[in-house]
């Protein structure tokens, strides 16, 4: 993540590299990127003043996990992103004091 005078934007990206005898990823990886897509059109809209933070991760998380490959979530949905005002260090840490969506914050945006 880049970083300018306290405000940053995570950039992540994921690459998967073909094996000697494949031709296209895995169907579990195309699934897998099918429902991240999904999660984002479902939950981006769901991110107004007053939203739960509990209730668009169990959104994005129902997405999610419906996979056929039996894939699990073990983290948060989300986090906070732009700036560190909400880290008492002043850096763009992923502790407490930062902004999750996660199942059980029942904060609101």
């Amino acid at each position: 993540a880049a970083s300018v005078h306290g405000h940053h934007a995570p950039l992540m990206r994921t690459a998967y590299v073909l094996g000697p005898e494949e031709s296209a990823p895995p169907e579990w990886l195309l699934e897998a990127e099918r429902l991240i897509r999904e999660a984002f059109d479902v939950c981006l809209p769901l991110m107004r003043p007053g939203a739960r933070a509990c209730d668009v991760d169990k959104a994005g998380r129902d997405i999610l996990t419906s996979n056929t490959a039996g894939l699990s979530m073990a983290a948060r949905l989300a986090y906070t992103a732009g700036g560190t005002a909400t880290n008492p260090a002043g850096n763009a840490g992923w502790g407490d004091a930062d902004f999750s969506l996660v199942g059980h914050n029942e904060g609101e945006l």
